[in-house]
């Protein structure tokens, strides 16, 4: 499954800010969304709750604490199964998307977990706070009906999502990562 993509930040991000900032989405560090986006990109939160990852998102975050992924940074992702066997993962609900922002506390770090349930592609940004620092990564596409991590290894206190778009895609097409 290549398609699932891991990017990281680096921990000096660029203080640039992203250039779409229309509709803005507070997440929380361990909270996760529901989202519904309409062909206009107009984004609606259904629901917000507690961040639950699963064994297999769990496994995920462990690949990033052993250096599975430490090519993934900036613009260039890396598949996740390039860390070995996982888990099966649990289906990404179709129709909606679930972002959960993972904080891990014995590391002061945070992952954010992108599950896409659209026939698209999801294009987004998202500033994350911690402290009085602000940081504005680099993000990478989610393909449709697949999952898109982002490692933060800072210690985070939440983020605003902007720019969440539906963008046509195809399998073998590339996923940028954008700022």
């Amino acid at each position: 499954m290549r398609n699932w993509m891991i990017p990281l930040m680096a921990a000096a991000a660029a203080a640039m800010a992203p250039a779409n900032a229309a509709a803005q989405i507070a997440i929380a560090v361990n909270e996760s969304l529901t989202l519904r986006v309409d062909d206009s990109g107009k984004a609606e939160v259904v629901k917000r709750e507690r961040a639950q990852p699963s064994a297999y998102d769990q496994a995920v975050i462990k690949g990033f604490f052993a250096g599975a992924y430490d090519e993934g940074v900036g613009d260039k992702s890396v598949p996740v199964d390039s860390a070995g066997p996982l888990p099966p993962a649990p289906p990404v609900a179709p129709g909606q998307i679930r972002i959960s922002f993972v904080g891990i506390a014995d590391r002061n770090e945070a992952v954010l977990i992108v599950e896409n349930g659209y026939g698209e592609a999801l294009r987004y940004h998202i500033t994350v706070k911690g402290g009085s620092q602000t940081y504005y990564p680099d993000v990478c596409m989610v393909a449709p009906g697949r999952r898109g991590y982002e490692r933060f290894p800072v210690q985070l206190d939440g983020g605003t999502l902007t720019g969440l778009e539906r963008v046509t895609w195809s399998r073998g097409d590339p996923l940028p990562c954008l700022k």
